[in-house]
């Protein structure tokens, strides 16, 4: 992948990013997912002028969800490994990956995580996590025998697919996560990856777009350089999964690709399946209707 050279020309990644984009705004995905979010936190007026009249609501989504969060996240969860064929050494080792994977789970704060993926799929429709390894990417890492896992939630509409239509998401030819993060920290990023500085005083802060629901750039915490939108990408090869980090017109990241990992290390939950989408249905979208008849009639 090449990076940008004009000063305002844009990398590859952020065009696909911009594709994703038009993608979800032809398809209503950010004003959809927001409108589920203001029902459920009982917002069910947002955007109406009523002149500072209070309007009536009652709110019967959210506890409808509440009930059904609690039934699906209440049932304990864990990863348990087991060997197939029943061999000694094999269970052995079987035994071990559990304890670890336990104590992953536990300081990943899994459990915390798991009902923040539920809730969010019962609004939304779909949620996600993504889990990384926080080490600094050298040499050392190979020889480190403890790997410092992280868990990341990813909101719906940050999250960006090559094919909408295809809901096996390992089967996605490349995967992109939006997030908003400081310019200075990029730009330390950037430094730290080899990036030369004509490149690195190009990373600049920018607007929040459509991919940040439920605040605007006028609601960001102010600082000296601000806040710009940072793309992880992430893309299938023969050798394996590639990962690199791009803003609007800097490849910050250049791809590196992890030898041997043939799956992209990001999992969802879609609270309904839906026809011919990635993507998933919430509760709250099939009771907006009778939520809006119920507080007129109030």
């Amino acid at each position: 992948m090449q990076d940008a050279v004009g000063q305002t020309e844009t990398t590859e990644i952020w065009r696909k990013y911009e594709a994703g984009r038009e993608h979800h705004n032809n398809d209503g995905m950010y004003g959809r997912v927001e409108r589920c979010h203001h029902f459920y936190e009982g917002d069910q007026w947002h955007g109406i002028k009523s002149g500072g009249e209070e309007l009536p609501v009652l709110n019967f989504i959210r506890p409808i969800c509440t009930y059904k969060i609690a039934t699906v996240a209440m049932n304990d969860t864990a990863v348990l490994y087991s060997a197939m064929d029943g061999d000694a050494q094999a269970t052995a080792v079987c035994e071990l990956l559990t304890r670890f994977a336990g104590a992953q789970w536990e300081k990943g704060k899994m459990d915390f995580k798991k009902w923040a993926v539920i809730k969010n799929a019962c609004i939304a429709g779909d949620h996600y996590l993504y889990c990384y390894d926080a080490r600094e990417p050298s040499e050392s890492v190979v020889q480190d025998l403890k790997p410092q896992l992280k868990m990341q939630l990813v909101g719906k509409t940050s999250l960006y697919l090559a094919d909408e239509q295809e809901p096996d998401i390992n089967s996605q030819e490349w995967i992109i996560i939006a997030e908003r993060r400081p310019v200075a920290q990029v730009r330390e990023e950037a430094r730290k990856n080899g990036v030369a500085e004509t490149e690195v005083v190009r990373i600049v802060s920018d607007e929040v777009d459509e991919t940040e629901i439920g605040y605007t750039g006028a609601q960001e915490v102010k600082t000296d350089l601000g806040k710009c939108t940072s793309l992880l990408y992430m893309a299938k090869t023969d050798e394996g999964v590639a990962f690199g980090r791009s803003t609007e017109t800097v490849i910050y990241q250049p791809e590196q690709v992890i030898p041997g990992l043939d799956v992209y290390p990001v999992c969802g939950m879609r609270w309904s399946e839906k026809m011919g989408s990635a993507r998933g249905v919430g509760v709250v979208e099939g009771l907006i209707p009778n939520q809006i008849e119920v507080n007129r009639t109030l």
